[in-house]
């Protein structure tokens, strides 16, 4: 689908999710805190606050960084000095930027952060459009999850206090 005015450079990905308020928010994309975030460092605190919002976090390393490895790293860091809860959120990992980077560096980065962070990476390119289809899809998943998971437990809860309703 083309975004306003037909221009191909403002497309939007639809959600293949069928409730229609979430279709409406949209997963956001925020810049990962600068190094001492959680000890209140520049707009850190701002930053680590406005993600306590957030369900899944999606991490974006850019295989162009000069240390990928130690920029996610950071970033895990600074979310585990800030919140236990923050830590403990599903998290996706995504490197970026594949298309301007050799293979064979994309595949020994992506192996490196796939056994730091014991998951599976994402390998996208923006600006290719590779790997974001199968990226978006699990994000799409696990929030499905998510919600599943909050409606069976509201439902528990209701049951619980009504047990007529068992």
């Amino acid at each position: 689908p083309r975004g306003a005015g037909g221009d191909p450079h403002h497309s939007r990905q639809e959600s293949p999710c069928t409730d229609e308020s979430r279709r409406r928010r949209p997963p956001r994309l925020l810049r990962r805190p600068p190094e001492g975030a959680s000890e209140g460092a520049g707009l850190g605190h701002d930053f680590l606050r406005h993600i306590e919002r957030t369900r899944v976090l999606l991490h974006l390393v850019e295989a162009t960084s000069d240390d990928p490895i130690g920029a996610y790293q950071t970033i895990r860091q600074e979310l585990t000095a800030y919140s236990d809860s923050l830590v403990t959120r599903p998290q996706i990992l995504a490197l970026s930027k594949i298309d301007a980077v050799d293979d064979e560096e994309v595949a020994e980065i992506a192996q490196a952060l796939s056994e730091i962070a014991q998951q599976p990476v994402f390998l996208i390119s923006s600006a290719t459009r590779t790997g974001l289809e199968p990226l978006l899809g699990q994000v799409w998943q696990q929030l499905d999850k998510l919600e599943a998971e909050r409606i069976a437990e509201k439902l528990a809860l209701h049951r619980a206090a009504f047990p007529i309703l068992k």
